[in-house]
């Protein structure tokens, strides 16, 4: 074992394959340590620790928290059975110029993300706040209180191309949703329709038609009436469907023609479904 008070003014370059026991303050300019150090203290670094590409910074006595560069990318793991957990009073998240945020996390306050350094979403004591547009692919789920009649989902299909309609009833455009026995459905379908005729009024009807693999109703059908010539206009219904089963069913916005030239979504119309399903217990 080797034993200084300043191992400095001793050593300038050593390579010591025993054992460094060190009291007082040790000033080396350059050591390779092939092995274990342990130090019994606190080790102070007056610049850098620099560690090569998969080197790991292991923390805790069964090295739970580990920090490390792989080469590409660089980690803060936790190994361990707990959680890993940051704590301060403000929490920000940036990127590596520090100059656009992606996380804003204040004590007592918000919690704010970021797109492009532009806030898009903010927590606040009631709720939460959206800037811009919110895109639910899948349907919009809302689940609220236990009180009657709550929304527990939102979904919409719409058709912006033209439909010729005929004589029988044409799908202009349809919707599924996926319901259960004790839950109802609002329907709500808006229609455009032209009469694509510079000489003659056109008349029909257009209805909201419940499929399923065991089901299919009518829900009810509006007269149309175009009494002047190439006319362009929206016509729309609502509904609540009950159909007292767990299933699939699709909606299905149709029309038909009695007289004239019609077609759906000419002149850059479109047709809309929006369907809300509503749990009523």
């Amino acid at each position: 074992m080797t034993r200084a008070k300043d191992i400095s003014k001793i050593l300038t370059d050593a390579d010591i394959s025993g054992n460094i026991d060190v009291d007082g303050v040790t000033n080396l300019d350059v050591t390779d340590i092939d092995g274990t150090l342990n130090v019994a203290g606190e080790t102070t670094l007056q610049t850098h620790l620099n560690m090569g590409d998969g080197d790991i910074i292991k923390l805790g006595a069964s090295a739970d928290l580990q920090i490390y560069h792989d080469g590409s990318d660089s980690y803060i793991k936790d190994v361990g059975t707990g959680n890993l957990t940051l704590q301060g009073t403000n929490l920000n998240l940036y990127n590596s110029a520090l100059n656009k945020i992606y996380l804003n996390a204040t004590d007592g306050g918000s919690v704010d993300l970021y797109h492009n350094n532009s806030k898009k979403f903010e927590t606040t004591s009631g709720g939460a706040k959206v800037t811009g547009y919110f895109n639910a692919t899948s349907g919009l789920q809302i689940n609220g209180n236990n009180a009657s009649g709550r929304i527990q989902q939102v979904v919409q299909a719409s058709n912006g191309s033209t439909v010729s309609i005929g004589s029988g009833y044409t799908n202009v455009t349809t919707l599924a949703v996926t319901h259960l026995n004790t839950e109802k459905v609002i329907i709500c379908a808006s229609c455009h329709l032209d009469t694509q005729s510079s000489s003659s009024a056109g008349h029909g009807d257009f209805r909201i038609l419940a499929t399923n693999a065991s089901q299919s109703a009518d829900l009810g059908a509006h007269a149309i009436l175009a009494e002047s010539a190439r006319l362009r206009w929206f016509n729309t219904m609502t509904v609540r469907d009950h159909r007292g089963i767990s299933s699939t069913t699709t909606y299905h916005l149709q029309v038909r023609k009695f007289t004239g030239s019609m077609t759906a979504n000419g002149a850059g119309g479109t047709s809309t479904l929006v369907i809300l399903r509503e749990n009523p217990s």
